[in-house]
């Protein structure tokens, strides 16, 4: 029920009603002394079971403001049968004669958004009072214009009933709708986590700071007027309420540490200015929050659909393989040994791992063999020493590149025969009839020609060919070099699956390849 003006109420005389919502009322009232209060009265038939969370709330809130000055002082505190009521600091009058009216920052707004010189004083005395609650282990639930009324001049939180320990659970989504954040309103259960509540007042705040600075409803945010003046106060403070009302939770500024150095640094610039490393620093920031806050999202959501995520990384895995290309060999980048051959007169760079072997390492081989071999005849054996004999001339080597079966390996020869005026003189499609009949005669018909061209390497004249007597087994890079009075041959035998890593590491050897013929 509402009093009629003029009523005493538990030694309170009841001056002029303020409002009232489904539970309660509020009305200025004078105790015997003749002191202005405000008083708050509960039914606790309307309120039901409800009434004791109320009480609670405003003796929890009592206890933190009896030291602090950026709260409504709560004086007195008591119940009867059917109601229960308190009485506190009353708000200043809009009106200052006739009726009367509480001067809140909602009616404020009402003339448009506050003054630049009011702007900072107001939200940072709002934030000490959230800051005030939150460190007492509380939190408010109900942050809104119409809940911080002006005392003296001074901004103070208001309607406290709401007000909640952080270590108790509640069921019920408590606040107002507009000023609660999107997943919250939208979802079908309350969290109960403190650290969610204490970022539902920071958001709700950062919503104090839109209407505040530009004069719009919170249905509003985040539009902006277009003749709303750019100040730095405007700049700063809706710079902050977006970063307090991110539509990404993700993004939002969430924390009491983080919030208070934001004021730190909007006291700082509109006291000194914005420097360059300050709209640095601002740039900087956000795009590092943009970043972080979408790989978060995305880690979100990768433990929340794992399975996919790991059927996706199975299938892609092989694919990335593919596409990404393998690194090109580099000679310059890897450990070498210098090839050094008076018998072959030539030196080239070559890989520390590959393996050459010489003439003579080879004969003292098959003399060592010829002594402990056991699965042949002598005549089988020397059979085959007559073979390799033939294909080591005088100085001939190998060098082994991968030791496997079949191995990768170059044989490379040279011959004392003068046949650079008959090559210089051929035309390609001369030379390669006559290559590719050469291959296939001595390697046999299955032999596949894949490319014959004559190139200059050392600044010397060479017909290259890529062949395989093996087809989709090995492959052949066979270089003859002709020389004006000999011919060298490197003829370099490889696994099919490793063609492209030797043939690149072939042409990068041979960028160093040096002839020390005295003669040319």
């Amino acid at each position: 029920m509402i009093y009629e003006t003029g009523t005493v109420y538990h030694g309170l005389k009841l001056l002029a009603y303020c409002g009232g919502g489904a539970y309660g009322d509020v009305y200025v009232c004078g105790d015997i002394s003749g002191r202005k209060l405000a008083v708050k009265i509960i039914s606790k038939v309307r309120l039901g079971e409800d009434w004791e969370r109320e009480l609670r709330g405003v003796s929890n809130y009592r206890r933190i403001t009896e030291n602090t000055q950026t709260l409504l002082q709560i004086f007195h505190v008591e119940e009867d049968e059917d109601t229960f009521f308190y009485t506190m600091e009353a708000a200043d009058s809009i009106n200052a004669e006739g009726q009367y009216r509480a001067d809140t920052l909602a009616e404020r707004l009402k003339k448009g958004p506050l003054p630049r010189t009011e702007l900072y004083p107001t939200l940072n005395a709002v934030f000490m009072g959230i800051r005030t609650i939150h460190d007492a282990g509380f939190v408010h639930r109900d942050i809104k214009p119409d809940n911080i009324i002006f005392v003296r001049g001074q901004p103070k939180l208001s309607d406290i009933g709401l007000l909640s320990s952080l270590s108790s659970t509640y069921t019920q989504l408590a606040g107002t709708l507009d000023f609660l954040p999107p997943e919250e309103r939208s979802s079908d259960s309350v969290s109960s986590d403190r650290s969610y509540r204490q970022k539902n007042d920071l958001y709700a705040f950062g919503k104090v700071i839109y209407c505040s600075a530009t004069g719009c409803s919170p249905q509003d945010f985040p539009t902006v007027p277009v003749d709303l003046p750019l100040t730095l106060e405007l700049k700063f403070f809706l710079r902050l309420a977006f970063r307090l009302c991110d539509r990404n939770p993700l993004l939002r500024l969430n924390s009491l540490e983080k919030t208070a150095a934001e004021f730190k640094h909007i006291e700082r610039k509109l006291q000194y200015g914005e420097t360059f490393r300050d709209k640095c620093h601002f740039i900087f920031h956000e795009a590092l929050m943009r970043l972080s806050g979408e790989l978060l999202a995305f880690a979100r959501w990768s433990r929340r659909h794992w399975f996919l995520m790991m059927t996706a990384l199975i299938v892609a895995g092989p694919l990335i393989w593919l596409v990404v290309p393998e690194r090109k060999f580099d000679i310059a980048q890897v450990k070498t040994q210098q090839l050094h051959s008076p018998e072959l007169q030539l030196s080239m760079e070559l890989p520390a791992q590959w393996t050459v072997v010489r003439r003579e390492n080879i004969r003292q081989e098959i003399e060592k063999r010829r002594r402990n071999q056991k699965n042949m005849t002598p005549e089988e054996f020397e059979k085959q020493v007559q073979l390799i004999e033939s294909q080591m001339s005088d100085g001939s080597c190998v060098i082994f590149i991968e030791y496997s079966k079949p191995p990768d390996f170059c044989l490379i020869q040279s011959s004392p025969v003068a046949m650079l005026d008959l090559y210089l003189g051929s035309t390609e499609d001369t030379l390669k009839y006559q290559f590719s009949e050469l291959f296939k005669s001595e390697c046999g018909p299955q032999t596949e020609i894949y490319e014959i061209r004559k190139l200059f390497i050392a600044d010397t004249l060479c017909v290259y060919t890529d062949f395989s007597s093996l087809p989709g087994k090995t492959r052949t890079l066979f270089y003859l070099f002709i020389l004006k009075k000999r011919i060298v041959k490197i003829c370099v035998n490889i696994k099919q699956d490793n063609y492209h890593r030797r043939k690149e590491e072939l042409a990068e050897c041979l960028k160093s390849l040096k002839f020390n013929d005295a003669a040319e």
